[in-house]
């Protein structure tokens, strides 16, 4: 039996997914299975995958009507596997090739007998302005709180987790189109601990074509908020995290949604009224566009 399970949700993927799967064919760590779940895609996908089947017998390729998000991909990806830990890797990104085998051994370790989940940095690759950062998880003694206020885990292709685990928190939420990953992790966060190796081992790919865009950012709005309703009980717990998951759904409406974004920082600031940050974002906006825009453009002091 395979010690990890590998999971690819897969749609429309030929441009990009066979450097995906040849960063999982090059992983130091070898005791491994793919699966690569095709969400109803309509190019050759199939075809691709079907060559690298042909080399190697630890592939496996599983076909389903679209579901309309990835979480329904990755669940079905979770029901076939048999592996003790379960990694996720998105079809347009790439592991390095030491990525399992760090995060094989952190989660064997010890003194980590509790930990659930170990997640790593990343590279982002922005293709559309041809640049390269790195994305560093925060290193945090409550990562729970983290979770309430933004994804600080960033991306579901740097994660490995215990079946067992998954076994008792539940699937992915397919209610989400975007936020899946988060609400998972949430939902561990609140059982378990969490781990990170703080160095990049994966690469993200940002295309042209998934630039933010008008609708993608109403669709992440309402991601947020459902998420809010979602978990409630738990954002009383922390009105701190409450305010900033607010603050940051007041950023994204703006500048569509001005007096969206207004109404948003109020009940930040009335959720937590030491909030400086809420209270800088709502005396600028009032002041005015320009005064806002400049005041963005410097946030990162506040």
């Amino acid at each position: 039996m395979p010690r990890v399970s590998i999971i690819i949700p897969a749609f429309n993927s030929a441009k990009n997914i066979k450097r995906t799967i040849e960063s999982v064919s090059n992983q130091s760590f070898r005791d491994w299975e793919l699966i690569v779940v095709d969400d109803g895609s309509t190019d050759n996908t199939k075809e691709i995958i079907s060559e690298f089947q042909n080399n190697d017998p630890r592939i496996r390729y599983i076909y389903q009507e679209n579901s309309g998000g990835p979480a329904g991909p990755k669940n079905t990806g979770i029901k076939n596997s048999i592996g003790e830990l379960i990694a996720f890797l998105d079809h347009d990104d790439e592991w390095l090739p030491k990525k399992l085998e760090k995060q094989v051994y952190l989660m064997d370790h010890p003194r980590k007998n509790n930990t659930a989940l170990v997640g790593c940095d990343a590279f982002i690759i922005d293709e559309l302005h041809d640049e390269e950062r790195i994305y560093r998880i925060t290193k945090s003694e409550n990562y729970l709180e983290e979770l309430l206020v933004r994804n600080v885990i960033f991306c579901s292709s740097g994660v490995i987790v215990k079946r067992s685990v998954l076994s008792d928190v539940g699937y992915f939420d397919e209610q989400f189109r975007f936020g899946d990953d988060w609400d998972m992790w949430l939902r561990i966060a609140q059982k378990y601990s969490l781990d990170f190796i703080h160095e990049p081992l994966y690469k993200y790919y940002r295309h042209a074509e998934t630039v933010t865009s008008k609708l993608n950012i109403d669709n992440r709005i309402n991601e947020y908020e459902f998420g809010l309703s979602k978990h409630l009980p738990l954002y009383k717990k922390y009105r701190k995290a409450h305010s900033n998951h607010l603050l940051i759904m007041g950023r994204m409406c703006y500048p569509e949604k001005r007096r969206e974004a207004l109404v948003l920082f109020w009940n930040a600031l009335k959720i937590n009224p030491v909030n400086i940050r809420a209270y800088a974002n709502l005396l600028f906006l009032l002041v005015g566009e320009k005064a806002y825009r400049l005041f963005l453009r410097f946030r990162s002091y506040l």
